[in-house]
């Protein structure tokens, strides 16, 4: 049963995750690319719709398909879902 005031069948990413980031930097690459939705749709192998949701932010894509942009586009995954977050410290390593 859902909560009253949330719609179904609508993909949010997870509450740290910057939920603009994906839209804004979808957008701009397509468009940076000159290719039409129904393309770059078709390259991913998502409806239009799909990705014109991602675009407005109004669905978030699942976690295979994100990898399946990344490659596609090129943009580490990091970038499309949270573009203004530091990388975290690497580990300090002991010498032996």
């Amino acid at each position: 049963m859902s909560k009253p005031g949330l719609k179904r069948n609508v993909t949010t990413p997870h509450p740290f995750l910057d939920a603009t980031a994906l839209p804004r930097v979808l957008r701009k690459w397509r468009q940076e690319k000159q290719m039409k939705i129904e393309t770059v749709a078709a390259d991913v192998g998502v409806s239009p719709a799909a990705w014109g949701h991602w675009e407005t932010g109004t669905r978030f894509p699942q976690g295979g398909v994100l990898l399946r942009l990344s490659t596609y586009t090129g943009l580490p995954l990091r970038e499309l879902i949270c573009p203004s977050a530091e990388p975290p410290p690497l580990p300090q390593v002991e010498k032996l």
